[in-house]
């Protein structure tokens, strides 16, 4: 009569070198990693002296109003990932807030992610339309939006014509 230590050891080696068992594999959408976090702020001069004169990191480009003024700033923290800062006058409203404020993840596929997305259970639970679009700067993107209404914005590294977007002074995407 086999012992139930023994069983349990067989059982155990049966299913970890049984080769024809897969793991299950968990379906989401490819993230790179984070590409951006956009904040708004008040006083650029004053995220400008703690981000640069503080932290030590770079200012590599900012986007101008039509009148020459600074209207949003990117703080780079290495190359693959920067905070963009957007300068307002008057302190945004709540739904202005949970939708200019928000994180950017860097996906290679935008149409595979949001494909992906669409066959999730919990897709049913999620009432808004996800479409994909080109964004300002040239680059293929999907908006989401969490239980409070902060954008979650799924981008492709690369604009869709691989040149940089006019005004700005950044250098080309890495293709």
């Amino acid at each position: 009569m086999i012992s139930s230590k023994r069983l349990a050891v067989a059982l155990l080696l049966t299913v970890f070198l049984d080769s024809s068992l897969t793991a299950v594999e968990v379906k989401r959408p490819r993230i790179l990693g984070v590409a951006h976090m956009a904040l708004f702020v008040s006083d650029l001069p004053k995220a400008r002296a703690f981000y640069k004169d503080f932290l030590g990191y770079e200012e590599p480009y900012v986007l101008k109003r039509e009148d020459g003024s600074d209207r949003i700033a990117f703080i780079k923290i290495n190359e693959n990932q920067y905070l963009e800062f957007m300068l307002y006058d008057k302190r945004p409203d709540a739904e202005q807030m949970g939708v200019r404020n928000h994180i950017c993840l860097i996906t290679p596929d935008i149409k595979k992610a949001v494909a992906i997305l669409e066959t999730r259970p919990a897709r049913k639970n999620y009432n808004r339309p996800i479409e994909i679009k080109v964004g300002k700067n040239g680059k293929r993107q999907a908006n989401l939006f969490d239980p409070d209404g902060t954008r979650i914005e799924l981008m492709e590294p690369n604009t869709v014509d691989g040149k940089p977007v006019p005004p700005s002074i950044a250098p080309p995407p890495i293709k």
